[in-house]
Order: C-alpha cells, then structure tokens, then sequence
C-alpha cells in the first residue's frame, strides 16, 4: 500500500456459483487509514445472507438495526431478487418438504411465523403475505 493510496482491499468476494455470479470477485472489505492520525476502519460490502447464521450474523444484524440500515434483501427473498414472489414460495416448499438446500438463504429466512423451525405453517404465512400484503411477524 503506497502513500497515495489509504485503503486496501482485503478481502474478495468467491461465490460459489462462479463467474456466473455477478457479485464474484467484489471486494466485501477494504481497509481505510488516515495517514494524518494513523486510526482508520474496516469497510464491509457484502449482503448478510452471505454469511453463515451464527452469533456473528445475528450481531451484524442487530447493529445494523440499531443504525437504522436496512438489509439489501426483505426477509423471504429467497431468490434475491429484491420482492417476494411464488418463485421463492416455491424454494421454501422445496425445503420444508423436501429437505432441498438452497446455497443463499439461511433456515431462519424461512421461519416466518418466528417459532424457531421451517414448518408448513410458515408457507402459508408467506402466501398471506404475498397476496394480501399481511406483514411478517418477524
């Protein structure tokens, strides 16, 4: 890093879709340095369905609550497309019932009604909400 230049990326963007992915090989973290007082930050770029559900993301999510950032996806976008639609009602049948892993969504983006499961009970909720506007309780 040279003199001119106060940020580095440090870390890439590897998706496991490849180059189809248009997000493959974005920098998600770029560090900030002022030269003048020698403090900086760390710049994170990356959506939170990119990161595994753990302590972690749940900190990330609730800091970014606090902050009042809202995350680039609405829960239940399971396909990422920015709206809720039966495309993803049919990704969540596929795995309440089938048990069929989706690579972006977490368990908890298909667990609606918030009872700490995927359940039948959370596809009909979602109906609900695509159709009628119902919000999601959680």
């Amino acid at each position: 890093m040279g003199h001119g230049n106060p940020s580095e990326d440090l870390y890439t963007f590897g998706s496991i879709f490849g180059f189809s992915d248009p997000k493959n090989g974005q920098t998600v973290a770029k560090k900030h340095l002022d030269p003048g007082t020698g403090g900086g930050f760390v710049w994170f770029n990356f959506p939170l369905y990119y990161v595994n559900e753990d302590s972690a993301k749940k900190a990330f999510r609730q800091a970014f609550a606090d902050l009042g950032v809202p995350e680039n996806f609405p829960k239940a976008d399971l396909n990422r497309d920015g709206v809720r639609t039966v495309a993803d009602v049919v990704l969540q049948i596929n795995y309440v019932f089938a048990g069929e892993q989706f690579p972006i969504f977490d368990a908890d983006e298909v667990d609606l009604n918030c009872d700490g499961g995927a359940s039948p009970a959370d596809i009909v909720l979602y109906l609900l909400n695509i159709y009628s506007g119902t919000p999601l309780p959680c």
